[in-house]
């Protein structure tokens, strides 16, 4: 039998190591791309990662909002994919709370407004904002 104090450190090593560097509740801003990307993709990507990086700084240091970029043609992430229904390139913005999620896919309005950035970029921030709340 192990002595008490050795299973209490034990113990808190486990539920230090287990919970993960990020708070509970947290937004993902995930940009899905593929092999071949036209110039309105590339756009879309870069505008929206000058937004979070730009508008999140504080959020991103924290880890409330997270932004990563996906090759979805990648073996690797296809799991990934398939769970956000990607089939082309696309911008998904995530609300974890714990174990529910909530999907916002951003993705027609990206392609719909990108041509006019200041719209394009006030109403991603919105939407960022409202799924932090």
């Amino acid at each position: 039998m192990l002595p008490t104090w050795l299973l209490l450190m034990l113990f808190a090593l486990f539920v230090t190591s287990a919970t993960p560097n990020r708070p509970r509740t947290y937004v993902e801003v995930i940009y899905f791309y593929g092999k071949v990307r036209c110039k309105t993709c590339i756009d879309i990507e870069s505008t929206t990662k000058n937004v979070v990086k730009s508008r999140f700084a504080k959020e991103l240091k924290t880890r409330q909002v997270v932004y990563r970029t996906i090759d979805f043609s990648q073996s690797k992430n296809k799991a990934l994919a398939k769970k956000y229904q990607i089939s082309w390139s696309s911008l998904i913005l995530i609300r974890h709370d714990g174990r529910k999620e909530q999907t916002v896919n951003f993705t027609n309005y990206a392609f719909s407004h990108i041509g006019n950035k200041k719209i394009f970029e006030r109403e991603l921030e919105q939407q960022i904002r409202t799924l932090l709340k």
